[in-house]
């Protein structure tokens, strides 16, 4: 194999991001500090998990470091298939066996060991269903607000 057929993944920061297609622009890392930074062009952003209007996504931030393979070399044609933490972008802490979706005001959703569902908003929840919503519990129910409004027909 040539050796233009071969490329190593490298480190990058996210230099630019548009939501509408999901891609991203990044300059490669390190970098000589003498040269100023290459910016590459438009790649996509690895997902969890996508399909056709539907999927798990994380908007990133700029500045975020990723892990950006290039086919053949060709810098041109990179895709994101990580973002990776650091010493300036540190990771949540999380327990062994959960999920956890913390966003930076410090609202979460968490999938906890013990098989509770933990939500937590700094604004406010909303739930809308086109039909109905059930809320069921093997023990009790509790709501708990300085005010309560109810509507129904």
């Amino acid at each position: 194999m040539a050796t233009n057929d071969v490329s190593q993944p490298r480190l990058a920061t996210i230099s630019s991001y548009d939501a509408s297609s999901h891609a991203v622009k990044v300059t490669l890392e390190p970098r000589d500090p003498g040269v100023p930074p290459t910016e590459s062009n438009w790649m996509p952003l690895g997902a969890i998990g996508i399909g056709n209007g539907w999927g798990v996504a994380v908007g990133p931030q700029i500045g975020d470091q990723v892990l950006v393979v290039f086919e053949y070399g060709d810098f041109s044609s990179g895709t994101i298939v990580s973002r990776i933490f650091s010493v300036a972008q540190q990771a949540i802490a999380v327990p062994s066996g959960e999920i956890w979706a913390v966003h930076e005001t410090g609202s979460f959703v968490k999938l906890v060991t013990n098989g509770d569902v933990d939500i937590n908003a700094a604004g406010k929840i909303t739930v809308t269903a086109v039909q109905e919503i059930s809320l069921t519990s093997e023990t009790k129910v509790s709501v708990h607000a300085p005010l309560i409004s109810m509507n129904g027909a």
